[in-house]
């Protein structure tokens, strides 16, 4: 639409505009009505808010846009992109040769340089991200092993120290729900200061992975809450076993070799 008299400014085309560009500009009033310098020295009136999408890379914040219909361009535009939905995405491999004919047949002059399905470009989009998941992924669960071993074989080395302590408590009358008690005490108190270290270094050298990230800051409460859950189950696990061995242990085997 274009020469249409709006109040006292001349409105030469519609547009519309994304979320980020509403909020920015019009925080605090509705933005559609309202008219705007548009591209190439034309007043737009805004008829409509869309959606952020990505314009970039991913992980970038959503910059103001806004749209125009290829008849209010001033030049022609020497690439377009067409999409074609269909109702299972699972097909659109198979529909791409039947789209290239279609086209081809309606335009006979025009070129297509590519036809994908989105979740290609998607998937060519995230690829490195993906495959340093991936990466990290296996790192954590190599991480929670060795940790869950190595408690294992602090806490087995603990009780076989003390064996003649437990030993004798027991013969004494200590119960062995308390001495899987104790152990496993002894191995949680290791666990929450190793938590408490680990949280400290993740806080300091997270701001190296916040390229990483998305829809998380490298100091999210409810991800290093999570691992933290994670890293004192595994522990209590690991602890349980040479604890519930410590409680079985025969009092007279032991103090017979002394």
């Amino acid at each position: 639409m274009r020469g249409i008299a709006y109040g006292q400014i001349e409105v030469e085309s519609d547009g519309l505009t994304n979320e980020a560009l509403a909020k920015t500009y019009y925080p605090n009033i509705n933005p559609i009505g309202q008219v705007t310098g548009g591209a190439f020295g034309m007043a737009e009136r805004i008829v409509g808010v869309v959606g952020n999408v990505a314009e970039a890379n991913l992980t970038d914040p959503s910059a103001p846009v806004r749209y125009y219909l290829t008849e209010q361009s001033p030049f022609a535009l020497e690439n377009q992109t067409l999409v074609i939905r269909t109702t299972r995405p699972q097909d659109a491999v198979s529909i791409i040769p039947s789209v290239r004919a279609a086209i081809a047949k309606a335009a006979p002059n025009v070129a297509i340089q590519e036809a994908t399905t989105m979740q290609h470009v998607f998937d060519r989009a995230v690829g490195p991200a993906r495959d340093v998941r991936t990466l990290l992924g296996m790192l954590t669960g190599l991480a929670l092993l060795l940790g869950a071993i190595g408690i294992y074989g602090v806490i087995a080395q603990f009780v076989a120290r003390r064996a003649v302590d437990w030993s004798i408590r027991v013969a004494l009358g200590l119960a062995p729900s308390r001495v899987v008690s104790l152990v496993v005490g002894h191995g949680v108190w290791m666990i929450v200061v190793g938590i408490a270290v680990g949280v400290g270094a993740a806080l300091t050298l997270g701001r190296f992975l916040s390229a990483l990230l998305y829809g998380v800051t490298a100091a999210d409460p409810i991800a290093i809450i999570g691992a933290s859950i994670a890293l004192l189950t595994i522990g209590i696990v690991a602890a349980l076993i040479p604890a519930i061995r410590a409680s079985r242990t025969d009092p007279a085997l032991v103090l017979r070799k002394l």
